[in-house]
């Protein structure tokens, strides 16, 4: 039995996420990679969420203060509301859902991308309201 893609798509988690994931297929998108960054956060794969960081987010990221290592989180839902990609420059909008102590919380932000060397990186972002 095939497992669906925890980032919403509605595909299969090999042939969506899983591949950059688990088999080192590059995101060719802003979008795809955070997708794959969701679907990371949902199974607890901290190696794929480091390595798709740069700049401000990787210095800002403390694994051992993650919701990851402590698992208080479970993640729901993840919602794409828009992105914007324009050369080496990404942006993606989004909502994700998640239960913390029974209570249902959504973090809305707005993630920025780059592209180094055909690479995506999630660099920064910024929380909305």
């Amino acid at each position: 039995m095939s497992l669906l893609c925890k980032c919403g798509s509605g595909n299969e988690y090999q042939v969506c996420c899983g591949k950059y994931i688990d088999d080192n297929f590059l995101p060719e998108t802003p979008e795809q990679l955070m997708r794959s960054r969701y679907t990371a956060y949902v199974f607890g794969k901290i190696d794929y969420i480091i390595k798709t960081m740069q700049g401000k987010a990787l210095k800002k990221f403390k694994p051992s203060k993650s919701d990851l290592n402590e698992h208080k989180v479970e993640w729901q839902k993840l919602e794409l509301i828009k992105h914007i990609m324009q050369n080496n420059k990404g942006f993606v909008e989004f909502k994700a859902y998640y239960l913390d102590g029974g209570q249902l919380n959504c973090m809305h932000e707005l993630s920025e991308f780059k592209r180094k060397n055909g690479q995506w990186f999630y660099i920064d972002g910024e929380i909305l309201n």
